[in-house]
């Protein structure tokens, strides 16, 4: 993770936390749910934020859902793991309010084969699955409809999006 992306991320979640009273203001605690962004969190913005004498309580979800309603019920301070469009769609699903403070990479969809050898049109009855939340389902079938597999509507909203 490039430095000064670590340290932008630090700065805002040190500013995101000044709005909570713990009973530790020195605590910051930070959740995930599976996938890149802890490793990340753990090489490029933990160092910065200990040598500044905080300290870091993580705290592991399974899904998106749960460790935005933790932002939203103040269990914890911030979560890193998601694009704009997903935090829209959990926030009106929710009925919460929760806000990006900072923008981190958000890792590409990849297309894994299988048995499939080519990305020719695929075989009737090839079956393809792709994420079943709507702003993550539709970044998929853009990979799709990049191959020619399928169109996607022009109209199409990312935060609500479903391929029938």
């Amino acid at each position: 993770m490039n430095k000064s992306v670590a340290r932008g991320i630090a700065l805002a979640l040190l500013s995101a936390t000044s709005f909570y009273a713990a009973a530790d203001a020195h605590l910051i605690r930070v959740g995930f749910n599976p996938g890149p962004y802890k490793e990340q969190f753990e090489k490029g913005v933990a160092p910065y934020l200990l040598s500044k004498g905080y300290k870091i309580e993580y705290k592991d979800f399974s899904d998106g859902i749960q460790v935005n309603d933790a932002v939203a019920r103040g269990d914890i301070e911030a979560n890193i793991m998601q694009h704009p469009v997903y935090l829209k769609a959990i926030n009106e699903r929710l009925g919460i309010d929760n806000v990006g403070i900072v923008q981190v990479p958000t890792p590409p969809m990849g297309l894994y084969g299988g048995k499939l050898t080519t990305l020719g049109t695929p075989a009737a009855g090839t079956v393809v699955s792709v994420p079943n939340q709507p702003s993550n389902e539709y970044r998929a079938v853009l990979v799709l409809e990049s191959l020619g597999w399928v169109k996607i509507k022009p109209d199409s909203d990312p935060a609500t999006f479903f391929a029938a």
